[in-house]
């Protein structure tokens, strides 16, 4: 009894073991499964994050390339660039150069002309003032000689030799072609009276009037008559000092005509003898 009894525990416990050793087994056998589990997850992972850091670096790599490449090609296109700018900067200054040259050689030119010009200004005004001087100096004798002439001429002129001062005298005897004509008319009939000596400053008086007359106008207003001895008798242009009709030819002139050239009309005939 006791024996059989103790046959049965026997076996009992040697089931009781071998479920045991299979669960241990089990157990172990997880472990290890889900430790290589673990390990391989770890494996891959760190595998995963090498691979991970390889294609990053691969792709800051080609990055890195490409920016290069970019930059070398940036540099060398401006270098092409300042290249090309230098080369317009060298030919605007040459341009600039040339430019101040020419207008060095302008001024220079325009210098020398305007220098030529004042020099030939000063020059014209020197000989004016001396034409001027001339010519007042010419003016003031024949002033004084009026007053020696017959007092019938000068009465007749008392418009003009009234005035007691010289540049009055000057003024009123050559304002207008009218004042011109009066003194013409007054030599007239000097040399008409024979009266040679008052008829010469009479005419002189008269010629000086009508230059300073038309230099005032800048043209000949009052041209003079240019008769000469020999030149053949023209009633219309020409008057006998006998006031006789005549033909034939001039022996002397005593007086020339004049003509306003402006109006074209004749204003007085040359006072002549003819033969």
């Amino acid at each position: 009894m006791d024996i059989d009894k103790i046959s049965f525990n026997l076996v009992c416990d040697k089931k009781i073991i071998k479920e045991l050793v299979k669960d241990c087994l089990s157990e172990t056998l997880k472990e290890v499964i889900y430790s290589n589990q673990n390990h391989n997850q770890t494996n891959s992972y760190k595998d995963l994050k090498v691979n991970n850091r390889k294609g990053i670096n691969i792709n800051y790599k080609k990055i890195f390339d490409l920016d290069n490449d970019d930059i070398i090609s940036h540099n060398q296109e401006l270098k092409e660039e300042n290249k090309r700018l230098k080369v317009e900067i060298e030919k605007l200054n040459e341009k600039i150069l040339e430019i101040e040259k020419k207008g060095r050689e302008k001024l220079d030119l325009i210098a020398n002309k305007n220098s030529s010009i004042i020099e030939n200004l000063n020059k014209q005004i020197v000989e004016l003032q001396s034409e001027l001087a001339e010519r007042f100096t010419e003016g003031k004798k024949i002033y004084d000689q009026l007053n020696s002439i017959d007092k019938k001429y000068i009465d007749k002129l008392q418009a003009y030799l009234g005035y007691k001062n010289f540049e009055s005298f000057i003024l009123s005897s050559s304002m207008n072609t009218e004042s011109l004509e009066k003194i013409w008319l007054v030599s007239r009939e000097a040399i008409k009276n024979r009266d040679f000596s008052d008829a010469e400053i009479l005419w002189s008086y008269f010629l000086y009037m009508v230059k300073l007359f038309n230099y005032t106008k800048n043209e000949e207003v009052i041209r003079i008559d240019k008769v000469c001895k020999n030149d053949r008798y023209n009633v219309y242009e020409h008057e006998d000092i006998d006031g006789l009709v005549k033909n034939g030819y001039i022996t002397k002139v005593y007086l020339q005509g004049f003509v306003n050239a402006y109006l074209n009309e004749r204003k007085g005939n040359a006072i002549v003898s003819v033969k």
